[in-house]
């Protein structure tokens, strides 16, 4: 989601904007614009095919943001190592010999795992579940060539993105469509909350570190916005939004390992090192999203929604 928004809006800026995708997999999120892209189809997984789209493509700035989060067996907990770790250091590898003016990485905050306070990039790891824990070892892995290798490398640790063309299993795209179609809504139990931040914040926040010259190699930067809403407040700020009640399921939805009633960054280091901070409110956003999602309804099948939150 965030790289579709990145990349609209690289495009939007004049630049030309190369994208690595799988084969096979789906387009939807930039299906109306597949033709302005310069598309390479290369597996991370696959050293020779990313070497392959990275001499090709013979990127200035790079921009990382793939990954893949399934758990629940075997194969998908290797596919998940391979991707998240595996794949990115072989996008490291390949975009080695190349002098690029900056290399920005998407991190995760799910890496510092359960804490009772503002989470600053100085935050012991301690990642909840197995796809944290990958997301945790590739970050580790770039940090650690971009400090060796002095290479204008960075990672933007991202809390809770939202926005245009989020997946509809999420929680606000889920919730949104349950408004806008009277549809049944399983939620967590009260209490648990995350920091929300508006996509388009975070594609100024990429922005801004394609740019910096004045970021360590390596530097962590998180990108949240210091203020965290619990689930049953953001469907109430949809509601509002939407202008309708939603119909709440009496089966709550269970909570993941990840959940917790305490979930915040704290982003003094972007606004220091990016002069970054999150413009947009809780209550901005969704309303924004709400507006495009009304805008672009086709693009969310009825059939395939799910009705459970994520």
């Amino acid at each position: 989601m965030v790289g579709a928004n990145l990349g609209r809006a690289l495009l939007c800026s004049g630049n030309d904007v190369h994208a690595i995708i799988r084969a096979g997999s789906s387009r939807w999120r930039i299906a109306d614009m597949a033709d302005d892209f310069v598309l390479h189809v290369a597996d991370l997984r696959d050293g020779d095919t990313v070497r392959k789209a990275v001499a090709e493509a013979k990127p200035e700035i790079l921009f990382h943001l793939a990954t893949t989060r399934g758990s629940a067996s075997p194969d998908e907990r290797l596919a998940t190592m391979r991707t998240n770790v595996e794949g990115l250091q072989n996008l490291i590898e390949a975009t080695a010999p190349l002098e690029y003016e900056a290399f920005v990485i998407a991190g995760s905050s799910l890496v510092y795992g359960k804490r009772d306070y503002p989470l600053s990039e100085n935050a012991p790891l301690g990642p909840s579940g197995f796809y944290a824990a990958t997301r945790a070892a590739g970050v580790i892995l770039a940090q650690q060539f971009g400090r060796s290798s002095g290479k204008p490398l960075s990672i933007l640790r991202l809390f809770s993105v939202y926005g245009p063309w989020e997946a509809e299993s999420r929680l606000i795209p889920t919730a949104i469509l349950a408004a806008l179609d009277d549809r049944p809504l399983r939620l967590t139990a009260p209490g648990f909350r995350r920091d929300l931040v508006f996509v388009d914040d975070v594609v100024d926040a990429f922005s801004r570190a394609a740019t910096a010259t004045s970021l360590e190699p390596g530097e962590l930067i998180n990108i949240g916005t210091g203020a965290q809403t619990a689930n049953e407040e953001t469907v109430g700020i949809i509601e509002r939004a939407c202008g309708k009640k939603i119909r709440l399921s009496p089966e709550e939805y269970p909570p993941r390992e990840t959940d917790t009633d305490n979930w915040v960054a704290d982003p003094s280091r972007a606004t220091a090192s990016l002069g970054w901070k999150a413009r947009h409110s809780v209550e901005e956003g969704i309303a924004r999203t709400v507006d495009w999602m009304i805008e672009n309804r086709a693009a969310y099948s009825n059939d395939s929604l799910a009705l459970a939150t994520q």
